[in-house]
């Protein structure tokens, strides 16, 4: 790995390249990550969403790597409920829960060719997890 992407320089990449909107009503959660990730790499942690609020995903990646895939499963039989993929690789998505629900972020380095696993192709990858209590709606 090179000196510019190690995984110590990629430790805080979330807090300083992810922030979608800086007047959103969101805020950080200690669950958000980030890592050092070569193309074709996939890895998931865990994300313990509680019912009442609403969430907001945002995905930040170093150019280079290409297209980052971001998937959000539940963690009891890994139903998908979201997948950047059939979003045109979107780099957000909010969504609410109505019950706590343990679920699953998976992220995969997809790339753009085939055969693009070195080194050089190594890059930093975020993933800033945000909160906000569910707004009243109707009367």
């Amino acid at each position: 790995m090179s000196d510019s992407t190690s995984a110590q320089n990629c430790k805080t990449y979330h807090a300083k390249n992810c922030k979608f909107n800086e007047k959103d009503e969101f805020q950080y959660s200690g669950q958000s990550r980030s890592a050092a990730f070569t193309i074709g790499q996939s890895s998931e942690f865990p994300l313990l969403a509680y019912g009442g609020y609403d969430y907001s995903v945002t995905l930040c990646y170093e150019k280079k790597l290409g297209d980052v895939q971001l998937k959000v499963m539940e963690e009891d039989g890994r139903k998908v409920i979201y997948d950047n993929a059939d979003d045109s690789y979107s780099k957000r998505k909010i969504f609410t829960v109505s019950s706590t629900k343990k679920l699953i972020v998976q992220i995969t380095v997809v790339g753009e060719k085939e055969g693009e696993r070195n080194e050089k192709n190594t890059g930093c990858v975020g993933v800033l997890i945000e909160y906000m209590k569910t707004p009243n709606s109707g009367f």
